[in-house]
């Protein structure tokens, strides 16, 4: 009888003691894992910084002796980056969903970190996921003046294997220009617009030019308040194009890119609007490229833009402007 009584008063405290558990993490939901305590993390110099939108503080990695060059973050919180280690480009992963996650090596590149000697530019470019993120892509053997890459690495994450697939080839030099012949691209994804998603949210939507939300048995144009020739020096006739980058998470503002093909590249800004149409703004310092812009969870919008100085850049949902780092490298967590 008292063996008994012993074991059920252990068990009462077992039992008290996994209530408390999930008692402490219903209270404090941020204490599970890294991607649930931080909101957004961003590279400078070479390193992964945590950033907290409730205390605005920035927390340094310590774990990874690497310079780190570039950043992706997966919908299920798992960061893959690439580092520069003995003249070579290594790509490693970061699983957020545990409370200290370690590096763990997945690939070698072979791709040498590197300046070509024409130009003084790297020779690899930018890394991003295939659309269902089962592959990541990276741009490789770059040849800037050309405005191209030779080659495509691709790591595919269920075979754990790099494979190249080879893009374009120089035919001739002429004119001090190249003349380039495109491969068919077999590595089985569309290399571009990847970084973003530019489709139209259900309530805003490209109409005869101009960008409207549609709701409450109309729609609002989101962009008239917007003098695109006082601002900016040019019209929408000069052969600028808008388009949705998407809405808030917040259902209150749309963000909206302008841009104009010019060469090879897009140059162009983005517009901020409530979706009342009451308040158009250009957002501040912005520039329009395909890694641009994100929203986070509440409201705030994450850009690399310049004010004063170049930069990483927070607009608050009051719209004030948070300078966060140095830095062009970032990633939103889910």
């Amino acid at each position: 009888m008292k063996k008994i009584t012993l074991l059920l008063a252990a068990l009462v405290v077992v039992l008290t003691s996994c209530e408390q558990k999930n008692n402490s993490q219903q209270n404090n939901p941020k204490q599970s894992n890294l991607a649930s305590q931080q909101d957004f993390l961003y590279v400078e110099k070479g390193e992964i910084y945590f950033y907290n939108l409730d205390t605005r503080e920035a927390t340094l990695y310590p774990s990874e002796p690497d310079s780190v060059t570039d950043a992706l973050c997966s919908k299920n919180n798992v960061l893959y980056y690439n580092v520069a280690k003995d003249g070579k480009l290594l790509l490693k992963s970061l699983d957020l969903n545990t409370a200290n996650p370690m590096p763990e090596f997945l690939a070698d590149w072979n791709v040498m970190v590197e300046k070509d000697e024409w130009d003084g530019m790297p020779t690899f470019g930018d890394m991003f996921f295939s659309y269902d993120e089962t592959q990541i892509g990276l741009e490789r053997d770059l040849h800037w003046f050309a405005g191209k890459s030779n080659n495509l690495a691709v790591y595919d994450l269920a075979s754990k294997t790099v494979n190249k697939y080879d893009l374009y080839h120089v035919v001739e030099l002429e004119d001090g220009c190249f003349t380039v012949e495109d491969l068919p691209d077999e590595s089985g994804f569309d290399r571009w617009g990847v970084h973003v998603s530019h489709k139209a949210e259900k309530t805003v939507f490209e109409i005869d030019d101009h960008v409207y939300y549609v709701g409450d048995g109309g729609r609002t144009c989101l962009d008239d308040k917007i003098d695109f020739e006082e601002t900016m020096g040019f019209s929408l006739d000069d052969g600028y194009d808008l388009t949705v980058i998407g809405e808030d998470p917040t259902g209150k503002k749309a963000l909206i890119a302008v841009y104009m093909a010019i060469g090879d590249g897009e140059v162009g800004f983005y517009i901020v609007s409530t979706l009342d149409g009451k308040e158009q703004r250009e957002l501040p310092g912005s520039a329009y490229d395909v890694n641009g812009p994100v929203w986070l969870s509440d409201g705030s919008l994450l850009y690399f833009g310049y004010l004063d100085k170049e930069g990483l850049l927070l607009m608050e949902p009051d719209n004030m402007i948070r300078y966060i780092a140095e830095s062009d490298i970032f990633c939103v967590l889910h």
